[in-house]
């Protein structure tokens, strides 16, 4: 009798060992569970934060653009470019405009670089303008370059 009532206490003892170790494991996959779905919220979070920045950063650079093909249209001898200046007071972001007058051939050119910022997002936007003279009249048209 004994002998059964010793059996049964070890198997007793088997099934409580053996249920803990599958609690263990349960919670071992519920906390890497956990862990994963945390990394994943915070990596998703900062692409869609990241990918928002860059959006603004290509809408500023192009305002720098158009700041810069402005006062090339009232001032054509203007080479100055804009250093890193704020967008607006309101929204953040930069801006920089880089000018640079080259004369190949026979012709004109000024590059114009504008680069834009937000954050740690830029966007470059590059043309190139050569001038255009016709009946003694001058303007800035964009050229391709090959």
């Amino acid at each position: 009798m004994s002998e059964i009532k010793s059996k049964k206490k070890k198997l007793v003892n088997i099934v409580a060992c053996s249920g803990g170790i599958w609690f263990r494991v349960f919670l071992l996959f519920l906390t890497l569970g956990f862990v994963w779905g945390s990394i994943s919220f915070v990596i998703d979070t900062v692409t869609v934060h990241q990918e928002q920045n860059y959006r603004r950063a290509v809408i500023i650079s192009e305002y720098g653009l158009q700041k810069a093909l402005q006062q090339l249209g009232t001032n054509p001898s203007w080479r100055e470019g804009f250093k890193k200046s704020r967008y607006s007071e309101s929204a953040k972001g930069w801006y920089e405009v880089n000018l640079d007058q080259v004369v190949k051939e026979d012709s004109l050119l000024v590059k114009i670089e504008s680069i834009g910022g937000v954050g740690t997002s830029q966007s470059v936007k590059r043309w190139v303008l050569g001038l255009l003279v016709e009946n003694g009249d001058s303007s800035w048209v964009p050229v391709k370059i090959h």
